[in-house]
């Protein structure tokens, strides 16, 4: 059959005994590591090729042409995937997978890192509103014209849905971030809502994929997901959202506890009382010297990416993988409002030399350093992950069809989902195209049923059904992932209010600060670090 390099499983499951031998090879290894390097490069050079069409195709400086960088990496890694003689064959499944679930954690620690809790709070049923109704919308509606187009029966037309229904957060959060370092929307709160909600609607949309999966083959005679009820899962994806929550905050307030200080292990708190302290004791000598704040906030950032990791891969490993991404997110903005405390401490300490190390060398300053290497990878992974040899020619032109018709009720219901926010329309209509990409999520689920068919060895009928899947759900990712970075960037800095002020200091919530004249984005955000 054509060559399927989507991953295998939407729970990211143990990977086959025999691509695990095939890894282990020595040979094998040192040509994956040059052909991932090569990637890299190439992704590289196309972010940077983006940045200066940006800048060449810009006549007005007020309205800066901006062309999203993730944009050409996807394409960077379109093109070597698809290129004939294998350039990328010993880039196995297995390791695609493992690298962007690297990226992919960086990146929602990155997002949690700059969530303005006052804002979330503030904007929270909103928040509920648009991770929700948008995603059960568009899944009812592909359903609704799979069945009626491409003949599936409600089962696999569901399954369907929900695999195009879910929001990138491999493209969302970025995208976000970028116009939050800038102060677009921040005054009202419009990126944190998104970069929550994003997260919250892949919980949603995961879940209800497997319980549309497991009804869709138990109606043909085949357990998809074993002997587990739908009861069962629907059960399983509220453990999944209020789990993911708790334990993010959980291990959130301990990485804010992790202190350096004298000994003592207590700090005094305002009403005179004393607050007992996990610490760092480092020597007299370190302390009080000007690598203090690089040894802090080098210890959070590896304690911090340690939690994201174990929270992405095991909840991936058993098939809760939605919730380890809403978990990794909860790390960083309960991390990061105690970790600001910190830069009073540290000018107590040494006044220039210490706060000078804490305003350049934070945490984000380090998560935005491993994001510049790690969003290239991601990007150009997702784009080879795409086999073009995948796409069924058949089905193209119904599923562009269903796409469109799905994506059209999409904006639609978001607007009005956010509507009572205290947005204005245009703020509103933004919201909603940045709620349009497709690429994590449908790369890793959009195999699946097919994978199950072939496995169960289902009837042809059922085999065909598992295959427009598949081709659907690459078609979401070439018809929206480019074109829904190419909005954000551009609405964004159109029709969202810029909020001045947040360019001038950091934001106590840890919002970000944009970069300033001259300086690039890994600058400004170690700026605004805490």
């Amino acid at each position: 059959g054509a060559p399927r390099r989507l991953a295998a499983a939407a729970a990211g499951g143990p990977p086959p005994a025999e691509g695990l031998m095939t890894m282990m090879r020595p040979e094998v290894r040192c040509f994956a590591a040059l052909e991932v390097g090569f990637l890299l490069v190439a992704a590289l050079a196309g972010g940077r090729l983006a940045e200066l069409l940006s800048r060449r195709l810009t006549r007005d400086p007020k309205r800066p042409v901006a062309i999203p960088p993730l944009l050409f990496m996807l394409l960077a890694g379109l093109v070597l995937g698809n290129l004939p003689g294998g350039l990328l064959r010993h880039v196995s499944n297995e390791l695609s997978a493992v690298l962007r679930k690297i990226a992919l954690t960086v990146i929602l620690l990155r997002a949690g890192l700059g969530l303005d809790l006052a804002a979330l709070r503030e904007k929270g049923s909103a928040t509920l509103r648009l991770a929700s109704i948008p995603c059960f919308t568009e899944a009812t509606v592909v359903a609704l014209m799979a069945r009626a187009l491409l003949g599936m029966s409600w089962g696999f037309s569901f399954t369907l849905g929900f695999v195009v229904a879910a929001v990138s957060p491999a493209v969302v959060v970025p995208s976000l971030i970028g116009l939050q370092d800038e102060g677009y929307g921040v005054a009202k709160g419009i990126p944190t809502m998104v970069l929550a909600a994003a997260s919250v609607d892949d919980v949603l949309a995961i879940a209800a994929f497997g319980v549309a999966l497991g009804v869709a083959f138990s109606a043909e005679g085949i357990h998809a997901n074993g002997e587990r009820s739908t009861g069962l899962l629907v059960g399983i994806a509220f453990v999944q959202i209020f789990g993911g929550i708790l334990l993010g905050f959980l291990l959130g307030r301990l990485l804010g506890l992790i202190r350096a200080g004298p000994g003592t292990g207590m700090e005094p708190m305002e009403d005179g009382q004393r607050e007992s302290r996990l610490r760092v004791l480092l020597p007299d000598n370190l302390r009080h010297s000007n690598h203090y704040g690089i040894v802090m906030s080098t210890l959070r950032f590896t304690c911090l990416v340690a939690f994201g990791l174990v929270m992405v891969f095991a909840s991936s490993q058993y098939g809760a993988a939605g919730g380890g991404y809403l978990a990794c997110m909860v790390i960083g903005a309960t991390a990061a409002p105690l970790w600001n405390t910190v830069g009073d401490e540290a000018v107590a300490l040494h006044p220039k030399g210490v706060d000078a190390a804490f305003t350049t060398k934070g945490v984000s300053g380090w998560v935005g350093l491993a994001w510049f290497f790690l969003q290239p990878m991601l990007f150009s992974l997702i784009g080879a992950s795409i086999q073009l040899a995948d796409i069924e020619g058949g089905t193209v032109g119904l599923g562009i069809v269903v796409l469109l018709v799905a994506l059209a009720a999409r904006i639609g219901v978001t607007f009005l989902a956010v509507g009572g926010a205290g947005l204005e329309r245009y703020e509103r209509l933004f919201v909603a195209l940045a709620w349009l990409p497709k690429a994590t999520v449908q790369a890793a689920i959009g195999s699946e049923a097919l994978d199950v068919a072939h496995r169960e060895d289902a009837n042809d009928e059922v085999t065909g059904w598992g295959e427009d899947i598949l081709t659907i759900a690459v078609l979401s990712i070439l018809l929206t992932a480019p074109l829904g970075a190419l909005l954000i960037a551009y609405t964004g800095r159109n029709w969202l209010e810029k909020k001045e002020e947040a360019l001038a200091r950091p934001s106590d919530s840890g919002a970000s600060v944009a970069p300033a004249v001259g300086e690039d984005e890994g600058s400004a955000v170690a700026r605004r670090a805490p």
